[in-house]
């Protein structure tokens, strides 16, 4: 259903309305100049061609061109330099836009270069950021490193291992132990306890020895070799957690 307001009707309305009630407007302010003007000791050219610009704007809708009172009105004329001044604005910007363009590309042209390290430029560094993650999470540096054997020395390191998150996680929780197996021999002091490269801060820490053991836990989410110096050095510890049982199957797998 239509509603009776097409393209030239309510809109086009309200422009023309607009556009005359600013014409009128100029026309007024035009005419009190004039008059003002004529007050004046004389009726000066000044005064003759604002009435003229009053005239012109109250009439400008119903002719195309007027000339009279020293001045000059043509809708063409006005269009042809309005066309003129808005092509040599967009001549500007176009310019603008070009010189932009090659102080960018002077700019490009003269940066610095990064150097990539001479393995890589030598197409020996192959491996990618993920790769290079996964390789240090798969890695076990603390095997064969602490004499190879949980026990030694009248010590010993033991661990139990449990899921932390369910049967379907690899997420498990180490409670792990150094003690002495001699007991004219009991455990003083601290021990040091090294873990793998990826718990970063905590890789390699002191723990206190109480009533004869230390002990600590910790969470894990795969194998791997953990070492222990205890006795200033003289004695070396280590324990595979893949031969620790109790944890998941994830957990063996990673």
């Amino acid at each position: 259903m239509s509603n009776g307001v097409n393209g030239n009707g309510l809109g086009s309305g309200k422009r023309k309305v607009g556009r005359s009630i600013i014409l009128y407007l100029i026309a007024l302010a035009c005419v009190g100049l004039s008059i003002a003007r004529i007050w004046l000791p004389a009726f000066d050219q000044t005064s003759a061609a604002l009435l003229g610009l009053a005239i012109v704007a109250l009439v400008i809708d119903q002719v195309t061109s007027f000339e009279g009172f020293g001045i000059k009105v043509n809708k063409e004329a006005i269009r042809k330099v309005v066309q003129s001044e808005t092509a040599s604005l967009r001549d500007d910007f176009n310019s603008d836009i070009r010189d932009m363009d090659q102080a960018i590309s002077a700019i490009e042209k003269t940066r610095p270069t990064v150097e990539l390290p001479k393995a890589m430029e030598a197409g020996k560094q192959k491996k990618s950021l993920g790769e290079m993650q996964r390789s240090r999470w798969d890695s076990d540096p603390h095997l064969g490193k602490f004499g190879g054997l949980p026990c030694a020395n009248g010590r010993e390191l033991s661990a139990k291992i449990s899921p932390a998150a369910g049967p379907r996680s690899a997420k498990c929780l180490v409670k792990f132990e150094v003690l002495s197996t001699d007991p004219n021999k009991p455990l003083t002091g601290k021990v040091t306890v090294f873990l793998h490269p990826t718990y970063n801060d905590w890789k390699e820490y002191d723990l206190e020895v109480e009533d004869g053991v230390a002990k600590d836990e910790f969470n894990a989410w795969g194998v791997f070799t953990m070492g222990v110096v205890a006795d200033d050095g003289k004695t070396r510890l280590e324990l595979n957690l893949n031969d620790v049982k109790g944890g998941t199957d994830k957990f063996y797998k990673q």
